[in-house]
């Protein structure tokens, strides 16, 4: 039998969740709540959430080997209407824009398919939205003053942008006059949102730049959740370059959860005899830094760290040569960073899934927090909420599974067999989850967000 000391903790708990979700959520009281049981979705309830996606919805393969409609991912991008999906199976690919128009590209497998850089991401209307998951991004081998720079760029966007589990992964250079590249630029967005990314900026011998951020916000509203950022390696050419940034921002909003952050690391010396202006090392890049017009970034249980300076090259053609200094955590030249106390709230889906796969859930919270998953078929601008942490990515109309309270272990693992959730009329479904938390004391924190796709046989 429930303890009278518990049975009021849980009651709370759910006084709290539906202050925060309103009267149309129910929290059953059965004691599975406290076993941290999944519920499962009723087939005729998915009948119902999905109807509104049944009129036209398709989904376009993409496989560099052929023997699929489409080769390249901008073919399939071109032909694709909304409602649409591509379907990216493993292999390397061209360059790709997404221009003026809704898109969802998504990898076939757990294999991230290769794209060889840049990606664009431009012009959306406050109606169109974009989602990416599951692609590794590097910029296509560099020639004389070659390089990409960057090679994600999302820019003058009025809808949301949501990237999910993407790589841009360094790829230095040898050929002369090579620079170093931004990973992962944003500029001037309404809202985009990054989770469990890795976004490293690239470094190769030639100009260098001291701003060369593995993510760099400029003027935009910008979510990043268990990703990791990482800054350019100092680079060399008339003289020595200091290491980038991981995160830059140039004003707008930055929410920071889960991430770990770093500079790069200053170049060594050399030997640049007469001249001897780039015997000592460069400066190591700093975790973040802030700049331009008043920049607010919040950080949530996260790590800033600057990487180490360069050392001196040991020459006797020229003396005086000095280390470089390390990159500081955070350089602030303008607007405020706010540490929020707590811990980071965590989701990740497997996905896609296919009829006869099992549906695997991670979730890592706090021990005792009270956790609901809140899942749509769309996903929204990045919306605050009164006296909660972190943005809304989900909207309404939403559904809300209940998982339950948190045990000492700080993790719920489930899983779903995906049998019959997805009727046979459909070639896909997309659902949009965000976990949400409420701790013993109320305080409400929304966190990371995760992608879900159901594909249907023959994919």
């Amino acid at each position: 039998m429930m303890g009278a000391g518990r049975r009021a903790n849980l009651d709370g708990l759910r006084r709290g969740a539906a202050l925060f979700f309103g009267s149309a959520v129910v929290f059953p009281t059965r004691r599975c709540a406290l076993r941290i049981r999944a519920l499962a979705i009723p087939a005729a309830s998915v009948l119902l959430l999905l109807a509104p996606a049944a009129a036209a919805q398709s989904v376009l393969v993409v496989d560099d080997d052929g023997g699929v409609p489409y080769t390249t991912i901008q073919d399939a991008i071109d032909a694709a209407v909304f409602g649409d999906i591509v379907l990216v199976h493993p292999g390397t690919y061209d360059p790709f824009t997404i221009s003026a128009k809704t898109a969802v590209i998504h990898s076939a497998t757990a294999t991230r398919p290769f794209v060889l850089g840049p990606v664009v991401i431009e012009d959306l209307a406050a109606s169109d939205h974009v989602s990416i998951k599951g692609l590794e991004i590097n910029e296509a081998p560099s020639v004389f003053f070659g390089i990409t720079d960057p090679v994600l760029l999302i820019e003058n966007c009025a809808g949301p942008v949501w990237i999910e589990k993407v790589a841009t992964n360094p790829a230095p250079t040898s050929i002369s006059l090579g620079r170093a590249a931004t990973g992962t630029r944003v500029l001037n967005c309404g809202s985009v949102a990054f989770a469990d990314c890795d976004l490293e900026a690239f470094s190769a011998e030639g100009f260098g730049y001291t701003f060369n951020a593995g993510l760099h916000s400029g003027s935009s509203t910008v979510a990043v959740y268990d990703s990791r950022l990482r800054g350019a390696d100092g680079n060399t050419f008339d003289t020595v370059y200091d290491g980038g940034p991981g995160l830059r921002v140039d004003g707008g909003d930055v929410f920071v959860s889960g991430c770990d952050v770093s500079g790069g690391p200053g170049v060594d010396g050399f030997d640049d005899f007469p001249s001897c202006t780039g015997f000592s090392g460069s400066n190591g890049g700093p975790g973040c830094r802030l700049l331009g017009d008043d920049p607010q970034v919040e950080i949530v249980d996260s790590v800033f760290a600057g990487a180490p300076g360069g050392l001196p090259h040991p020459t006797t053609s020229c003396s005086g040569g000095q280390p470089g200094l390390p990159g500081a955590p955070t350089v602030v030249d303008a607007g405020q960073i706010t540490n929020t106390a707590g811990t980071a709230k965590s989701m990740t889906t497997a996905s896609p899934v296919r009829e006869g796969d099992t549906i695997t859930e991670t979730v890592t919270a706090d021990p005792g927090d009270f956790a609901v998953l809140v899942f749509t078929l769309a996903h929204i601008p990045a919306t605050p909420i009164p006296d909660t942490v972190g943005p809304a990515l989900v909207g309404f109309p939403a559904w809300f599974q209940r998982l339950g309270i948190v045990d000492p272990s700080g993790e719920i693992v489930f899983t779903l067999p995906n049998v019959g959730i997805l009727p046979p009329q459909f070639e896909y479904a997309i659902l949009y989850k965000q976990l949400v938390t409420i701790d013993p004391t109320f305080e409400r924190v929304i966190g990371s967000p995760s992608l879900l796709m159901f594909l249907g046989t023959g994919f």
